[in-house]
């Protein structure tokens, strides 16, 4: 049986998550429940380092999983998922790097 990776989020990812929340609360709250639930579920699928593709802006060892318009940026290590950032794939792609 393989343990289930520990997830780290990142001040700037939880920021980001936030955001999101807050963006989609403005439309509908069970609109926003649904889409902070679909982005948790994508990340708990996360079970090996090469699963998703390489960040094509920042490169290995960085990895990117789409959830809707939200790309989230992130690193397996050892057993731990290190989630860096969400961005909205709406925006310009490099301002993930501001």
């Amino acid at each position: 049986m393989v343990n289930k990776p520990t997830v780290i989020w990142s001040s700037d990812a939880k920021k980001d998550l936030k955001n999101i929340y807050a963006f989609y609360f403005n439309q509908s709250k069970s609109y926003a429940d649904k889409s902070i639930d679909k982005i948790f579920n994508a990340i708990n699928q996360i079970v090996f380092a090469g699963q998703y593709q390489e960040d094509e802006i920042l490169g290995l060892p960085f990895r990117r999983l789409f959830v809707n318009h939200v790309k989230i940026v992130y690193e397996v290590s050892d057993n731990t998922i290190i989630i860096y950032g969400l961005l909205d794939t709406r925006k310009a792609p490099n301002s993930f790097l501001d």
